[in-house]
């Protein structure tokens, strides 16, 4: 009778352990974002990887420091885990990928091969993972999941699309069967905790450091059909909320609002909440040798399965990222 109860009270145990979670890219725009704002994480057992800089949290978290472009660390960090939430890389921008147009290549392709490597003798359940939206070819219709192999990936994202179409193509080989697959291609993110740094940042925070520094030019060139779907990274933690609890199953999703904004709008609404616009005309001419570039992502799949994450305007996570800008670059 005593041995009985014993087993039963180890199933007991057993089935009270919280899963084990991992996240990749701790100390990072999403990384972070996600530890600091997840609504969730007290369901689990939750260890982060950070590279540099040990995020301060105040949350039961443990953190691991790893360099995931040597291998060697990799092999020892990925064993025992139920989830794995892998959102590290390197930032690549036009900016970055000028000054050195191979290292982010090398770097991201070398974590991302890393981290599949030392998963596929123990594998998680689930491995959640942050593709991109930059390898769908060009398209006069929303494009949808199904669509990311179809044609060539557009010139001005030659370089980062087709990488992370190899992502991807290698990440479900090598996966195959091992694990859940769920493979996320966020559209524009941006929020609080984003880069705004001039030698690396993506287009949006680079508005608005310019803004707040009146550093624009008089004349700003913005078309209305260069259109771009922007995602609130508050509604980005929302959705990967919602993956961790509702799906288990292999899948691709898109991420991101119900609609895309043209450049123009987007101009408009950031000079309006610094009070320059009178300061500044917007010209819808096109006098750039490329042609305008209208993105148009169906994220219908996600809100099936995840629901309305995108609740945040584009006017209100803005005025949160310029809040949270003035907060932390004003002292």
């Amino acid at each position: 009778m005593d041995q009985i109860l014993s087993l039963m009270a180890e199933k007991v145990q057993v089935s009270r352990r919280k899963k084990r979670l991992l996240i990749t890219g701790g100390a990072g725009f999403i990384g972070l974002n996600f530890l600091q704002n997840s609504k969730i994480l007290e369901n689990y057992d939750v260890c982060a990887i950070y590279k540099s800089k040990r995020p301060s949290i105040n949350k039961n978290v443990v953190f691991i420091k790893a360099d995931l472009t040597n291998i060697n660390e990799c092999k020892c960090l990925f064993s025992d885990y139920d989830v794995i939430f892998h959102c590290a890389g390197i930032m690549m921008t036009s900016s970055t990928l000028k000054r050195s147009p191979l290292q982010g290549l090398m770097d991201n392709l070398r974590i991302h091969l890393n981290v599949i490597d030392s998963i596929t003798q123990k594998p998680p359940e689930k491995f959640i993972w942050l593709s991109s939206t930059t390898g769908y070819p060009l398209s006069d219709k929303p494009l949808i999941e199904l669509d990311y192999f179809l044609n060539e990936v557009p010139t001005r994202y030659e370089i980062i699309g087709q990488l992370y179409r190899l992502m991807e193509k290698t990440t479900s080989t090598i996966l195959n069967q091992k694990c859940k697959i769920i493979t996320l291609r966020p559209t524009g993110v941006f929020g609080e905790g984003d880069d705004f740094r001039p030698e690396s940042s993506h287009i949006l925070p680079k508005i608005i450091r310019e803004a707040s520094l009146e550093i624009l030019p008089e004349v700003i060139y913005a078309q209305k059909e260069e259109m771009r779907n922007w995602l609130y990274v508050g509604d980005l933690i929302k959705a990967i909320d919602s993956v961790l609890e509702k799906v288990d199953f292999n899948v691709t999703l898109n991420l991101g609002s119900e609609k895309s904004t043209s450049m123009y709008e987007l101009y408009l609404i950031i000079l309006k909440f610094f009070g320059i616009e009178r300061k500044h005309v917007i010209d819808v001419s096109n006098i750039f040798s490329l042609a305008p570039m209208a993105r148009h992502i169906d994220c219908n799949l996600s809100f099936k399965y995840l629901g309305k994450y995108s609740s945040t305007s584009l006017e209100g996570g803005l005025k949160n990222t310029i809040n949270w800008y003035k907060n932390v670059y004003s002292k």
